[in-house]
Formats: structure tokens, C-alpha cells, sequence
């Protein structure tokens, strides 16, 4: 009997073992072209749900979807669109069926130029529906939020409606995704929504940026909703460079967190949040001041209260741009943090908290993988520990360089101007379609750092890739008339 007992037990051990959760790793997905990794969630079966886009496993670039299992095993992916560009930006579960809903861009559907694009699926990523909001002109959408009513909320900019030029576009569907209302927001120059969720009082808190209001250039704009989608509050925070609010979140005491990034008197980028009771008064704003450039993309409160940020760093860490990862106490302090990345770029985009407490973090890499850019996914434990991957970079050259370009503005309609910073000669840069058709090529020798400048209007409204010789470029570039 203690025999059947032993082995019983031994038998359970080993069973529990084999399906243990791994608390830490990263992992690299992609095929020979371009992946981008946007946005991650945790799903209710312990797996985490990309989305982004490829260029990999189609003739164009299209929307993804992939799926790993609890230790990042590769279990599925997903591909969405037509004969031209989509791309995903956004991505929730759906409670009733663990089904998903995604929303980003398209121009191979809808009114004209680019529409928002919204797509519900099963829980195998197979379509139920597709639907496109816009108009005749580029409509873009950058996040989806569940709706109390079980239908959906989601945010981005247009160029069709609204008061002028670029305007927040915020769009409400049913479950099915008919339209039920829309609705602008912004003045006569250039307003984006980054994030939306819906508020425990039934209505909206938006990440936004604003031209039109404000100090000048883009200014950090955060506004409040109510359930009918009017106003009814507004912050505007920023100097006369580029400042931005890319993340939101309602807070379980009724507040709101919000980061982005400001632009110091010297030009460099430094994160920033800033945190506002219920009533729209700020009650504390925080910048880390670093030498060189670092951004939030991504703001969660943690379990404890505190705070996880998601966002790059070229400061320090493995080279050129780098993932950097930040844990805040509850008054936004720095508590714990730090960056991942090879001797090329990297970039994060999105993070969560999981349900052991560790978090999970997508972005985009250059230095690994399988192709010129690859989803670069990465599991901490709760002490932001996590296991490095046994891998070589891609680009191998002894004597390479990382390089941080800059291209402005984007969208670009007569002039953008690439400021390129690269540390060797003879390099070929070409300008591609987002067929791969050359469309331009620059062949001269590069100082340390160099302008080129592209005459944008004399190119057809669209998507274009730069890229150099050398695999040290890679910029998108669009064009807009």
C-alpha cells in the first residue's frame, strides 16, 4: 500500500512538472520580412494573444494575430486583410466566448484611403465579422475597449470629419460592430487618440495629443466623456516641442493614470505621467530627466498599487534604442526597472500584468529573430527577472553601428526629413513601396550622422519603407496630400 502511495505521489510530481508555468522568458516570431509587435493580453487559458502586423507571410503587409501557450509556446497565428495595407494596433478578449476583438487600419477596404478597422473573431482567431469606420479621406484607429453594453469602444485620428485637418476620432458599435454613434474632438490643426477605455460612471477616458490647443507642436491632452460622449474634461500639458499622451487607465480608487512622453529645452524626450482625481485636477505629474531620449508607450496599475510603464530608452542598455521597463510606486516614483535589447534597435509597445503577478511585454526587435524585424515578446517574473535568449544577431558585421533616426513630420505631404545617425560609409538607402518596389535610391558616404531630405510631393498618397544596405534602416514613411 505505501509502495502505490509512493509511486502515486511520484506520478503527480512529475504531472505537475511537465505543466508548470515557466515565470520568466522571452521569445522571438517572425519569418524573413517585418513583424511588429502592438499589443499583448493574458488570455482566460494562461496564454498571452499578439497583435501587430506582418509583411512575412503575405504579398503586402497585414494584420496579425499570434498565440503562445503559459511558457510563450507558438501555438497559432493569424493573418487579416486584402491586396493592400492593414495593420493591427489594439486587442481585448471577449469574456462570453473567449473570442477577440481587434482594431487598427486598412486601405484594401472601406470608404477610401485608410479606414479603421475593426475585426471580431472566435477564440482560433476566425473571423465572425470585419467592419471599416471612416470616410473618404485616412481614418485611423489605435485602440478598442469592451463597452458595458457588450458592444465596443474605439479611438484613433481622421482626416475625414471634424473641425480641421487631423482630429481625435472616437467610434461606439454594438456587439456586432454597427456603428451606433461617432464623434471628433480637436481645432483646426492636428489632434491623435492613443488609448481608450470605458469609466466605471459609463463613460470615456482618452490619450490623446493635441496642436490646437496648448504651448505649441503637439501637447499631452487628456480628455473625459460621459456616457454621451460629450466633454466633460479636458487637461492640456506641454512646452513648445512635442509632448504626447499615449496611455490611460482608470485607477481602482477612481483616478486616472496617464504617460506619455514631453520634450526637454535640449530636444531630448523624457517619460512622463501625470495622475488626476475624478474631477480633472491633477494631483501629481512626474518626468524622468535622462540624458538622451525615453518614452511610455504603455502605462498599468499594478496589484499593489503602484505602477508598470512600458516604453524605449537609448540611454544606456544593449545598444541604439532599447526596451525599457519601469515599476512606480503608487506616488510614481521609480522603484524598480531596466531595459532589454541587442547591439540594434529594439522597441516596446505594450504591457500587462499577469495573473502570477509577473508581467508580459511585446515590442518589436532588430537584433534577433528570423527576418528584419520580428515580434520580440518577453515574460518577467514579478521581480522583473526574466531569462535571456540563447540567440546571435542578425546583423553580424564586426564594425556595425546602431543608428537612431528620426524622420519628420509623419505623415509627410512635401518634404520629410530623415535625420540619420550612422557610423559607416558607402551605404545604399532605398525607398520602397509597400510592394517592394524601389521607388528612390541614395547611394553616397554618410558622415556620422546626416539630413537626407525626400520630396514627398511628387510620391502618390501611401506607405513606404526606408531601408539601407546594411540592415541599419528601416524607417515607415507616409505620405499624405
Amino acid at each position: 500500500m505505501n509502495r502505490i502511495k509512493l509511486l502515486s505521489l511520484c506520478f503527480l510530481i512529475s504531472s505537475l512538472a511537465a505543466h508548470a508555468q515557466l515565470l520568466k522568458w522571452e521569445r522571438v516570431f517572425g519569418g524573413p520580412a517585418y513583424e511588429y509587435g502592438e499589443y499583448v493580453i493574458q488570455c482566460a487559458d494562461k496564454g498571452y494573444l499578439v497583435a501587430g502586423s506582418t509583411s512575412s507571410y503575405t504579398a503586402n503587409t497585414d494584420a496579425y494575430l499570434l498565440k503562445v501557450d503559459s511558457n510563450g509556446t507558438f501555438l497559432w497565428h493569424r493573418i487579416f486583410g486584402g491586396g493592400n495595407v492593414e495593420w493591427a494596433k489594439s486587442v481585448k478578449e471577449i469574456p462570453s466566448d473567449s473570442g477577440f476583438i481587434f482594431c487598427g487600419y486598412t486601405n484594401s477596404m472601406g470608404n477610401g484611403g485608410y479606414d479603421v478597422y475593426l475585426v471580431r473573431t472566435d477564440k482560433n482567431a476566425n473571423i465572425l465579422w470585419q467592419k471599416t469606420y471612416g470616410g473618404a479621406d485616412w481614418d485611423f484607429g489605435n485602440s478598442v475597449s469592451l463597452a458595458s453594453d457588450g458592444g465596443f469602444i474605439l479611438c484613433g485620428s481622421t482626416f475625414s470629419f471634424g473641425n480641421g485637418n487631423e482630429d481625435v476620432y472616437v467610434i461606439k458599435t454594438d456587439a456586432m460592430g454597427v456603428l451606433q454613434w461617432d464623434t471628433t474632438y480637436g481645432g483646426m490643426d492636428d489632434e491623435q487618440a492613443n488609448e481608450i477605455h470605458q469609466t466605471n460612471d459609463g463613460g470615456y477616458i482618452i490619450a490623446a495629443q493635441t496642436k490646437s490647443y496648448g504651448a505649441g507642436n503637439y501637447d499631452a491632452w487628456i480628455i473625459k466623456l460621459n456616457a454621451n460622449a460629450d466633454t466633460v474634461w479636458t487637461d492640456v500639458n506641454g512646452g513648445a516641442d512635442e509632448d504626447v499622451l499615449m496611455s490611460v487607465q482608470e485607477m481602482t480608487n477612481g483616478n486616472y493614470i496617464t504617460a506619455g512622453h514631453i520634450t526637454t529645452l535640449n530636444g531630448d524626450l523624457d517619460s512622463y505621467l501625470a495622475q488626476y482625481d475624478n474631477l480633472g485636477t491633477q494631483q501629481w505629474s512626474r518626468d524622468f530627466a535622462i540624458p538622451n531620449n525615453q518614452n511610455i508607450k504603455s502605462i498599468r496599475e499594478t496589484y499593489n498599487g503602484g505602477f508598470f510603464t512600458i516604453g524605449n530608452t537609448n540611454n544606456g542598455g544593449g545598444g541604439g534604442e532599447d526596451i525599457n521597463f519601469l515599476l512606480l510606486s503608487n506616488a510614481g516614483w521609480y522603484v524598480d526597472g531596466g531595459t532589454r535589447g541587442g547591439q540594434n534597435n529594439e522597441f516596446g509597445y505594450h504591457g500587462e500584468q499577469c495573473a502570477d503577478s509577473g508581467f508580459i511585454v511585446i515590442g518589436t526587435t532588430r537584433s534577433w529573430g528570423n527576418g528584419l524585424t520580428d515580434m520580440f515578446l518577453i515574460k518577467f517574473d514579478k521581480n522583473l527577472l526574466f531569462t535571456q535568449l540563447p540567440v546571435v544577431g542578425i546583423y553580424e558585421e564586426s564594425n556595425a553601428h546602431n543608428s537612431t533616426n528620426i524622420v519628420y513630420p509623419n505623415p509627410s505631404n512635401e518634404k520629410a526629413t530623415i535625420l540619420l545617425a550612422i557610423a559607416q560609409k558607402n551605404v545604399s538607402i532605398k525607398l520602397y513601396s509597400v510592394l517592394g518596389n524601389e521607388i528612390l535610391d541614395f547611394n553616397f558616404e554618410w558622415k556620422q550622422s546626416q539630413i537626407l531630405e525626400i520630396y514627398t510631393s511628387t510620391l502618390p498618397d501611401g506607405v513606404y519603407f526606408l531601408k539601407s544596405s546594411n540592415g541599419l534602416i528601416n524607417e515607415k514613411i507616409i505620405v499624405k496630400h
